[in-house]
């Protein structure tokens, strides 16, 4: 230090490097650096494009990597908590049955303080629930909560809430883990239909327990936009769809098999106008789909 140089504590503190650059600069930084491939795909996709699909656990995969980078990110500052906040809610994915609980009380009590902060003076900042944040929801569990006083039955029944706050919902991935619920309780289709209903695009169902026949229809009079609809495997799924109502939006269905529910020349009572897709085995076709909508069929996947 020189004579003629202030001594430090004089000095003016430096501008942090994240106030370099105004925040749209960050966000799209921030997108460029957590975007997992194909995981917010919402219509269905040319088997034949490049890069080629990836599959349901190959997008898992990217997602949980993604999730690493996010946690990081809102860990540097309160300023980049703020801005990287709804890249972390913006794909869940729930691996082990405790992380619903927890979930669930963050989500709630976001929704509270955001509920909270519309209502206080003008000018305070406003705080929005980091639900409306959430497109993608999926259920991976690996093992059921361990917690006292928690089943694997109440342990689902916390998805009720947690759909409560997630309003612009677009995807639904219900994957295939460990350890399978003795069923899903009645509430918890319910509030997907109340509260994601009208966002819903994508419905991919993989795992034990399938909902009933009754839980299918109303589920799906719930979702008029629904674009993509997976039934799970061994489920006597053509039965769901009939029980349910018209989906003039939905482009895909897939895994669909035959059913017994109906003779395989009747037709189904309702019409899917802008279905296109069709993902079927080869040794059990589902010969009503294939000779009601055969000739408005753009793509077979078997």
């Amino acid at each position: 230090m020189t004579a003629t140089e202030p001594p430090g504590w004089w000095k003016p503190k430096p501008t942090p490097h994240h106030s370099l650059l105004p925040p749209e600069i960050w966000l799209s930084i921030f997108e460029h650096a957590t975007t997992s491939p194909q995981a917010l795909d919402a219509h269905p996709q040319d088997p034949f494009d490049l890069p080629p699909l990836l599959s349901g656990k190959q997008v898992q995969k990217k997602i949980y990597d993604s999730l690493v980078t996010k946690r990081y990110l809102v860990r540097v500052c309160k300023d980049w908590y703020q801005l990287a906040s709804g890249f972390l809610y913006r794909e869940i994915l729930i691996g082990r049955g405790r992380t619903l609980l927890s979930l669930r009380s963050t989500l709630l009590e976001s929704h509270r303080r955001a509920e909270q902060s519309a209502t206080q003076a003008e000018g305070t900042k406003f705080a929005p629930s980091l639900g409306l944040y959430t497109l993608r929801f999926g259920l991976a569990t690996r093992t059921h909560t361990t917690l006292k006083d928690m089943t694997p039955t109440t342990e689902l029944e916390t998805l009720i809430d947690i759909f409560y706050c997630l309003p612009n919902l677009q995807i639904l991935i219900m994957a295939t883990g460990g350890g399978p619920y003795p069923h899903i309780p009645l509430g918890v289709l319910s509030s997907l239909g109340s509260h994601c209903g009208q966002s819903l695009r994508v419905i991919r169902w993989y795992r034990h327990p399938y909902p009933t026949a009754p839980q299918w229809a109303q589920l799906l009079r719930a979702t008029p936009n629904l674009r993509i609809l997976r039934f799970p495997t061994l489920d006597n799924n053509l039965g769901r769809l009939r029980s349910g109502p018209p989906l003039p939006n939905l482009m895909s269905l897939e895994r669909v098999t035959s059913s017994d529910a109906r003779p395989a020349t009747t037709p189904p009572n309702q019409t899917y106008t802008s279905l296109y897709h069709l993902s079927t085995s080869s040794h059990d076709p589902p010969t009503f789909l294939l000779n009601s909508y055969g000739p408005q069929l753009a793509c077979i996947t078997i």
